[in-house]
């Protein structure tokens, strides 16, 4: 059974959320059979760059909107959390002002968030790295701003946590040249403890991945090149960052090639990367396996679906499968002139033809819909009902509320999503692989400014300029030239509240105006709609919920600036 529905678009944000479920039942996840695609998004552009399993078996993404927010700091972030269901728990906005389309977002031990983007500081000429910890409602608990001075850019594209708590983020800087991979430590406090740039004298490096493997070392997978020349890169260094053990380049000798992200199989000392083997009008997904310990290549192979357009993998991960691997990125359109799809295919570990490969789209429509991450989650579905599923993430121009939107599916085993079509695709063996003798560089002492630190009930947007909610403090300079709205947030109070009472809706608002107050069961169906004048700043509504039956409920404020969700607990 396929079924569709849709949250009406608000007025004041413009948000759709359009959700297509296949067979969308019990909350029993050990037995129910069900998938699901759905987009997050306003009538501009939005895109979802990358999302995480959640230790409960949902999912939470980052992804960037022009939609939502304050208008001066567009593009902001936008941090989307799901239950198991796929059912939205809460969204955050955070005003920021990114400036890269690489993103990333990491599930703690502890259960807290932690993400990172690239940043715009429009009076120095330049781009930082930004890294905030928060809640596991998203709401923040700190963030540093890191860069090194004016005319320089840094940004990052990747975030994870170490195995003893301290956040380790890789991306680029040019402040040691034309461009180099950047890689920082930070403690789980936000300290940075410290930060290296690693290239060459006459080239061009970035880290799009990073991962710890079991000793601590650290492997980093991107790019390298000059001009038209471009290759895949990887390294890996001690846990200092002070030893470049191995340092490779992989891809054509006439190709445009780049590595997106890694996946390490400690048991075997072997890695596995993805990304782009471009040879001109067209380009292929790339898989390139190593050896782990001294980076030389085992095999590698492009995939191709044999029709026009820029294919690539941007993701690879561990499959439901042990010794298996499954991928996403985009994919040619059957039906359609250098149009692209979302794809998800599943590999072995010796490579070769994919054991399935399945493309999400609508071939009608002449649009692109592109993947971001894909991620293994144990919960049930239609096939085997206790191995699991995954979550693709991406952006669709296909569906949603126009433009860009935040593209989340929920598939099989065998990527079946209820809409999801297999195509056949071609696999091809490429073979080169250079050593490379890589430069490290130590930044010291290590750059990081504190741009917000508060308790957990403090202000849950971190904007540039001022941090208004009970910490009332101001921060860098570098950000108070930029006027911002105030704060917003919500909170609901009992919580837990016994079935057929009423509760207490306090919600801080940056700005007077009409919101649409909603709240609905797990499955996402609406059970009370409402709207109600709000006037700037803190408004303590009392919300009759009527008789309902206990569980838990999501209540969504849409309006006067703020697009926010909480969860409601009912009890007998």
């Amino acid at each position: 059974m396929e079924a569709m529905y849709s949250v009406a678009k608000s007025q004041a944000l413009k948000l759709t959320l359009l959700t297509i479920i296949a067979t969308f039942v019990a909350l029993d996840l050990s037995a129910q059979s069900w998938v699901l695609e759905e987009s997050f998004g306003g009538a501009s552009d939005d895109f979802g760059y990358n999302g995480v399993t959640t230790s409960d078996g949902g999912h939470v993404h980052i992804g960037r909107t022009e939609s939502l927010g304050a208008a001066n700091t567009m593009p902001n972030v936008h941090v989307v959390r799901v239950n198991p269901l796929g059912v939205p728990l809460w969204e955050r906005v955070y005003d920021v002002l990114m400036v890269n389309p690489e993103m990333s977002i990491v599930e703690l031990a502890s259960g807290d968030l932690a993400w990172t983007c690239g940043v715009r500081m429009p009076q120095q000429n330049r781009s930082d790295i930004l890294v905030v910890r928060t809640d596991p409602q998203g709401v923040a608990l700190w963030a540093r701003l890191i860069g090194f001075g004016n005319g320089k850019n840094e940004r990052s594209a990747s975030i994870i946590e170490a195995a003893n708590g301290d956040i380790i983020v890789a991306g680029y800087t040019t402040a040691t040249g034309a461009g180099d991979a950047l890689v920082l430590r930070l403690s789980a406090t936000g300290i940075s403890l410290w930060t290296r740039s690693y290239g060459g004298a006459s080239s061009l490096e970035n880290a799009r991945c990073i991962r710890e493997a079991t000793n601590g070392d650290l492997i980093v997978a991107g790019g390298i090149g000059s001009g038209a020349n471009l290759d895949g890169l990887m390294f890996r260094i001690n846990n200092t960052g002070n030893t470049l053990v191995w340092s490779h380049a992989y891809g054509g000798a006439t190709t445009m090639d780049n590595l997106a992200t890694l996946v390490l199989d400690n048991a075997n000392n072997e890695v596995y990367a993805c990304g782009v083997w471009d040879d001109g009008p067209n380009s292929d997904s790339y898989v390139v396996r190593a050896n782990a310990l001294s980076g030389v290549q085992i095999a590698a192979e492009t995939y191709s679906s044999g029709f026009p357009g820029k294919e690539g993998a941007t993701y690879i991960a561990l499959s439901g499968t042990p010794g298996n691997y499954v991928l996403t990125g985009q994919t040619g359109e059957p039906n359609g002139s250098s149009v692209l799809d979302v794809f998800a295919m599943e590999i072995t570990g010796a490579l070769g033809a994919p054991l399935w490969f399945r493309i999400f789209g609508n071939t009608p429509v002449q649009t692109d819909d592109v993947g971001r991450s894909i991620n293994f989650t144990p919960n049930g579905n239609a096939d085997a009902p206790t191995q699991g599923g995954y979550w693709i993430l991406g952006y669709t121009y296909t569906f949603g509320a126009g433009g860009a939107d935040e593209y989340l599916i929920r598939c099989n085993l065998v990527g079946n999503s209820g809409c999801s079509r297999i195509l056949p695709v071609v696999n091809t063996v490429q073979s080169p692989h250079t050593a490379l003798n890589l430069v490290s560089q130590l930044f010291s002492p290590p750059i990081a400014v504190t741009i917000s630190s508060a308790a957990a009930n403090a202000q849950t947007v971190i904007c540039p300029g001022q941090y208004v909610g009970t910490a009332q403090a101001k921060h860098s300079s570098e950000w108070e030239s930029i006027d911002v709205p105030l704060a917003h947030s919500i909170d609901v109070y009992p919580n837990p509240l016994p079935a057929e009472s009423s509760l207490v809706l306090d919600v801080f608002v940056p700005r007077a105006g009409k919101a649409n107050i909603t709240l609905a069961d797990i499955h996402g169906r609406e059970l009370l709609d409402i709207q109600k004048d709000l006037r700037q700043g803190l408004n303590s509504i009392s919300l009759a919920i009527g008789k309902r039956a206990a569980g838990l409920y999501s209540l969504r404020v849409r309006g006067a600036g703020i697009v926010q969700s909480t969860t409601v607990s009912l009890i007998d």
